[in-house]
């Protein structure tokens, strides 16, 4: 679970620093 949380995480950041 806490990986999983982690990995959806660093996608989600990835996302972001990508729109901005």
């Amino acid at each position: 679970m806490m990986f999983s949380l982690a990995f959806v995480r660093a996608l989600i950041q990835g996302m972001n620093a990508v729109q901005m």
